[in-house]
């Protein structure tokens, strides 16, 4: 497979879910956005001011969406959970490069959006995550725990 269809397919997820837009530029209230999704399915997990919006996609036809309001406290814990992984000394980009025999659709794309205190910081990736020592360099394959504890702190806050 050439690279480009490749890099198109991991990331075809993304791209139709609406996860690539940012957030509106009269709202500046902090916010955060991580997409999960392979080709056929995919979460869009948004958080902004004390709301949090879940966005479920198991296929083209079926979206179900979730949200409700976050306390004080577990808005400090979300940003705090962020902020001790180092999101804003990720690279820009993780992308698997190496191709193998698996069928691109059966990688994981992912997108990270975070606007904090007027800060924009995006980050996308596909079959590679941040290492945790360090997020600048890249694990293939498999999730990192530093990946792992920013997803986390997503899924936390989810309506019950």
């Amino acid at each position: 497979m050439n690279s480009s269809l490749f890099i198109a397919c991991c990331l075809l997820a993304g791209t139709f879910s609406g996860c690539t837009s940012t957030p509106h530029e009269e709202d500046k209230s902090d916010f955060a956005r991580l997409h999960l999704g392979s080709f056929f399915a995919g979460a869009t997990y948004e958080i902004r001011g004390h709301r949090i919006t879940v966005t479920r996609m198991s296929d083209v036809a079926k979206t179900r969406k979730e949200s409700r309001l976050l306390s004080d406290d577990e808005v400090r814990q979300f940003w705090k959970e962020l902020e001790s992984q180092r999101v804003s000394s990720w690279r820009p980009s993780y992308i698997f490069q190496v191709y193998d025999k698996r069928p691109a659709c059966s990688y994981l794309s992912w997108e990270l959006t975070v606007m904090k205190n007027s800060k924009e910081v995006h980050i996308r990736g596909c079959d590679a995550y941040p290492r945790d020592r360090d997020p600048r360099q890249m694990i293939e394959h498999q999730s990192s725990k530093r990946f792992d504890r920013v997803c986390n702190a997503f899924s936390r806050s989810l309506p019950d």
